[in-house]
């Protein structure tokens, strides 16, 4: 996931997942459950129309669960206020590919008493039992812009805590859909890669551009149901002093809920020669009020 600038240089134009040792978010990296935000409308778009339905196919252990492409709806802007829980939630997901396959179990604390810049919240990752500290935690904040985006993380599986300046936006509030005239929302950042409970050293650090672009609306069948899901596909490219990676993200997130399908691809260089080309998916199985 991140190099230090001293502004926010995210824009809505034309209108991140592991590096050795370092997890870099994309777009919504994975944690996007049920989060909230607010921002400035821009132009409205037109009524909705029906959307079409992709089916994702059962997970298997042999490789990332397909999920069938259709081609994206005309929508209304992406409004991150529509993926708001008032309570702490936990949602259960089947994993393939990647470098966990099976269940996993993400806990989000009880958002915060407003959509308000400032406010922040965590999310935490579990395997299947559910026992012993998360191997991923996910600080969240709303940004200055009411954009939900992410401060920092602390990756047991890799050994490290990463810390974004300014914070990695995941979902920028009011983005039209790529129908509406291909907008797309950018943003460059500072990654610092620190050891995993000692933030006094640094692992290695650089800078990462993320592109957001809200493909459309769909209808996606799922274990859990038939829903009208908003596509979203991110792109985050960083340069640390250790490894250049790209990794792609397709999250298919429904209001009230967040995520019920991610697809994510990964592919990690160090002076040149590939290292890592990861794909992994996630499928929502159930999702309810933490306990």
């Amino acid at each position: 996931m991140h190099n230090l600038i001293h502004h926010n240089r995210g824009h809505l134009a034309g209108v991140p997942r592991r590096v050795t040792g370092v997890c870099v978010s994309s777009a919504m990296g994975c944690v996007l459950l049920s989060l909230a935000g607010c921002g400035t409308p821009l132009s409205a778009n037109g009524p909705l129309r029906p959307a079409p339905t992709a089916r994702p196919a059962p997970p298997t252990a042999a490789g990332p669960i397909a999920v069938q492409k259709a081609a994206p709806a005309s929508a209304a802007p992406l409004a991150a206020e529509r993926f708001t829980a008032n309570t702490a939630r936990e949602l259960v997901y089947d994993a393939a590919g990647g470098e966990r396959s099976g269940t996993t179990i993400v806990l989000q604390d009880a958002l915060p008493d407003c959509h308000c810049a400032g406010r922040s919240w965590w999310v935490r990752y579990y395997d299947g039992a559910k026992t012993g500290e998360p191997f991923r935690e996910v600080h969240l904040t709303i940004d200055a812009s009411g954009y939900i985006a992410q401060i920092e993380e602390i990756d047991r599986l890799d050994g490290v805590e990463v810390v974004y300046s300014p914070a990695l936006v995941l979902v920028p509030d009011r983005l039209p859909a790529k129908a509406s005239g291909d907008a797309a929302y950018e943003q460059e950042v500072r990654m610092v890669v620190h050891p995993l409970g000692d933030r006094s050293r640094v692992r290695t650090h650089g800078t990462a551009t993320n592109r957001i672009t809200f493909e459309g609306d769909e209808r996606i069948v799922t274990g859990v149901g038939t829903f009208r899901a908003h596509r979203l596909t991110s792109v985050v490219t960083a340069s640390l002093t250790v490894a250049n990676t790209v990794s792609v993200s397709e999250q298919w997130l429904v209001d009230g809920i967040g995520v019920v399908v991610q697809r994510d691809r990964e592919e990690t260089r160090v002076m040149g020669a590939k290292v890592r080309d990861n794909a992994s998916t996630m499928i929502l199985r159930s999702f309810d009020a933490a306990r």
